[in-house]
């Protein structure tokens, strides 16, 4: 083999590795969050707390719908909140009823 080619074959194994280790950093980082939801959950039930029950329903029923980017409008106009605050709003919901 020619050095061209070893060199070659060192990035491709380099860039397979890192594409491994992030993905395992990922699939970390997910399970975490997931557990983080489960936890967030189990403390609204112990509370009695329906976290729906405080969303408008018309974000709900947007959301449902899958017209993400009209409840992240509704939810805007209706709080008065910032497009990324919004969006990261909406997005809760859109992740639990997926």
């Amino acid at each position: 083999m020619d050095t061209n080619s070893v060199l070659v074959l060192l990035v491709y194994v380099f860039l397979i590795v890192s594409i491994v280790i992030h993905n395992r950093n990922f699939a970390t980082l997910r399970r975490e969050l997931l557990r983080q939801e489960r936890k967030l959950d189990a403390i609204l039930k112990h509370l009695d707390i329906d976290w729906q029950s405080e969303v408008d329903p018309e974000v709900l029923e947007l959301i449902r719908q899958g017209r993400k980017i009209e409840a992240v409008k509704a939810y805007k106009q209706s709080t008065g909140v910032a497009l990324k605050e919004a969006l990261a709003y909406v997005e809760s919901f859109w992740e639990r009823n997926d």
